[in-house]
């Protein structure tokens, strides 16, 4: 085999691998920076769901609150008692990684998490109910999933 030919197999056999390499990053790789807002979110999602567990800690202890005080807190530090388990007591508005809005009136609240750039899950009470919302980001509509966290 000549060098010039032995050149193009191997400049073809990059341009393959490189092929392959673009391939598996765009489609079957983890999104950089989390999901894309192109993930298409279902009921009982299990990647949802195990995000969601992690708000069991928050949403418990606001129910507790809200059960003692009739109104759900206006910031976090007024549930330091409730979150014995967790070391801050700062006023920060995070409640174990989920960041937390209180309605103006009291009567419910928003838990949010970043899944990626722009992909968020919601879990939105009002009054006596809640529910779980993924929002995608790119200005698409939020989309209402059920989770049994």
């Amino acid at each position: 085999m000549s060098i010039g030919t032995k050149f193009i197999l191997r400049v073809l056999g990059s341009l393959l691998v490189f092929c392959c390499l673009a391939v598996w990053l765009l489609f079957f790789s983890p999104w950089p920076g989390g999901l894309r807002t192109t993930y298409k979110a279902g009921d009982y999602d299990p990647r949802l769901t195990r995000e969601a567990k992690t708000a069991n800690i928050a949403i418990s202890a606001l129910d507790r609150f809200h059960r003692d005080h009739v109104a759900y807190p206006a910031d976090t530090a007024a549930l330091a008692p409730y979150l014995a388990s967790l070391r801050s007591t700062s006023n920060a508005p995070e409640i174990a990684g989920w960041h937390y809005t209180r309605k103006p009136d009291g009567s419910g609240y928003t838990l949010a998490r970043k899944l990626g750039w722009d992909p968020c899950l919601l879990y939105e009470v009002d009054g006596a109910q809640a529910r779980w919302v993924f929002a995608p980001g790119d200005g698409s509509p939020d989309k209402a999933v059920l989770l049994k966290p």
